[in-house]
C-alpha cells in the first residue's frame, strides 16, 4: 500500500512511519503544511494534486487536520489520523463529518462524546510505544549517574506568562475569579471525572468570560462554550497548578529531577534538568529514575497520556493518577501504579522507594506488557484493517 504521510515533526512520526515501513506498506513524506488551521483553498489543491499524482491509496498524519481532510475528500481518499494531543478543537471542525476520514482518539472519553454528537468518522485507540528501540539504548554508567534519582517528572508546567486564564484574571471579577478558582480547587481533588464542562453548561459566568477575552470558533465549528472555557482556559491552569503544588512538595521530601520548559524558580528542592531529548535521553531519564511520575493534563478525560508509554517501554516504574483506560489494558500494582489523591501518592512514593523487589518488578511487568501488546505494529495494523477491512 502506498501512504503519503505528513511528517509534521510529532514526536511519534519516525516510530509510525518505520513500523509501517516494516508491515510492507510504501511510504511517500511529505512536510507541506498550511499555516491555516480551518480553511485553506490553495492547500488544498496543492494536496489534491500531491495525493492523485503519487497515486497514493491512503494519507496519514498525527492529529486532524481539517484542510487533509478536504483534501481527501474531494479527490475520494481515505484520510487516516491518529490524535495524541489533547484539548484539540480541530476535532470539532465540520470536516471531520467527512465519511473519507478514520479519525483514531486517544481517550475514549473524547470518542465517546464525539459518537454522541453524531460523529461516525471516529475510532478509539490507545498510544503506543517503541520498545524495540529503546532497548536497542546501550548501557551507559555515565547516563546512569546523570538521571538516577528517587523521583522524576518530564513535563510541562503550563505556567508560561500570558496563558488564557492568567491573561484574563485582573479583568474577572472578584466574585467570578473565586468561582472558577474554587471550581478548579475542587476539580483538584477528583481523578476519574472531568466535572468543570457540567459546571459550566449554560452558566452566566460563560458570557462573562467571553466578554473578557472572546474565543468565538465560527460557524465550522460545533465545539461548545463550556469545552472552550473548560478545556483551554481552566484545564490548562489547573494542570499547572496541581503539577507546581505536588512538585513543591516533592522537593521537600525526595531527591526530585525535573525536566521542563517551565520556570523553577519558586519550587525549592527539585534538581531543574532543563529539557530532555525524546529519543535518546527521556528513555535513560525514565530507566534510571526509581519512580516516574505521571500528572495528566486534566483535559485528557479517561485517555493514558504517551508518557505512560513511554514510561514503560523504558523499563521505568509508572506512578501515575488514575485514568479509566488503563482498566483492561495494564493492572494496577502489576504493571504500573495509580494514586487516587496527593496523600495516596506521597503514601506510594515512600513504599515504592523502600520496596525496590516490588518497584523493579512492576517496572519489568509493564515493559513486558507494553512490548507484546502496545507497540506500533499492533496499532497500525488496527488501523489499517479498520480503513481497509481484510476480505
Amino acid at each position: 500500500m502506498r501512504i503519503l504521510f505528513f511528517d509534521w515533526v510529532s514526536f511519534a512520526d519516525i516510530d509510525m512511519a518505520d513500523a509501517m515501513r516494516r508491515l510492507g506498506h510504501e511510504i511517500l513524506l511529505s512536510d507541506i503544511q498550511s499555516d491555516k488551521k480551518d480553511v485553506d483553498e490553495d492547500y488544498t489543491l496543492q494536496c489534491m494534486k500531491l495525493f492523485t499524482d503519487n497515486r497514493v491509496d491512503l494519507v496519514y498524519t498525527c492529529n486532524f487536520a481539517p484542510t487533509v481532510a478536504e483534501a481527501c475528500h474531494r479527490v475520494n481518499i481515505p484520510y487516516m489520523s491518529w490524535v495524541y494531543d489533547s484539548p484539540q478543537v480541530l476535532l470539532y471542525h465540520k470536516n471531520i463529518l467527512y465519511p473519507t476520514n478514520y479519525v483514531f482518539l486517544f481517550d475514549s472519553a473524547q470518542y465517546i462524546d464525539l459518537k454522541s454528537k453524531g460523529v461516525d468518522t471516529v475510532y478509539y485507540m490507545p498510544l503506543a510505544a517503541n520498545v524495540d528501540r529503546v532497548d536497542a539504548i546501550p548501557y551507559d554508567p555515565e547516563n546512569e549517574k546523570k538521571y538516577s534519582c528517587d523521583v522524576a517528572f518530564v513535563g510541562t508546567l503550563y505556567n508560561e506568562e500570558h496563558n488564557f486564564f492568567d491573561r484574563m484574571n485582573d479583568r474577572l471579577s472578584d466574585y467570578d475569579r473565586g468561582y472558577l478558582e474554587a471550581m478548579m480547587e475542587a476539580q483538584m481533588k477528583v481523578y476519574g471525572y472531568y466535572f468543570i464542562e457540567d459546571v459550566l453548561r449554560n452558566k452566566d459566568i460563560l458570557e462573562r468570560v467571553k466578554k473578557i477575552l472572546p474565543y468565538n470558533m465560527g460557524p465550522n465549528y460545533f465545539c461548545t462554550d463550556e469545552y472552550l472555557c473548560g478545556d483551554y482556559f481552566l484545564g490548562r491552569k489547573l494542570t499547572s497548578n496541581e503539577r507546581i503544588r505536588i512538585l513543591k512538595e516533592l522537593g521537600k521530601r525526595y531527591n526530585t529531577n525535573v525536566y521542563t520548559t517551565g520556570d523553577l524558580s519558586d519550587i525549592k528542592g527539585v534538581t531543574g534538568m532543563g529539557t530532555v531529548e525524546y529519543f535518546d535521553e527521556m528513555p535513560m531519564a525514565f530507566r534510571y529514575a526509581k519512580i516516574n511520575l505521571n500528572i495528566t493534563l486534566r483535559t485528557i478525560r479517561n485517555g493514558i497520556p504517551l508518557r505512560c508509554f513511554d514510561i514503560m517501554g523504558a523499563g521505568g516504574f509508572l506512578l501515575t493518577n488514575y485514568q479509566a483506560d488503563f482498566n483492561g489494558m495494564f493492572e494496577d500494582g502489576i504493571d504500573y501504579v495509580s494514586f487516587e489523591s496527593h496523600e495516596d501518592m506521597y503514601a506510594k512514593i515512600d513504599y515504592y522507594l523502600a520496596h525496590e523487589d516490588d518497584r523493579l518488578a512492576i517496572a519489568k511487568h509493564g515493559h513486558d506488557t507494553v512490548k507484546k501488546y502496545h507497540n506500533y505494529n499492533v496499532r497500525i495494523k488496527e488501523m489499517i484493517e479498520t480503513v481497509f477491512p481484510p476480505k
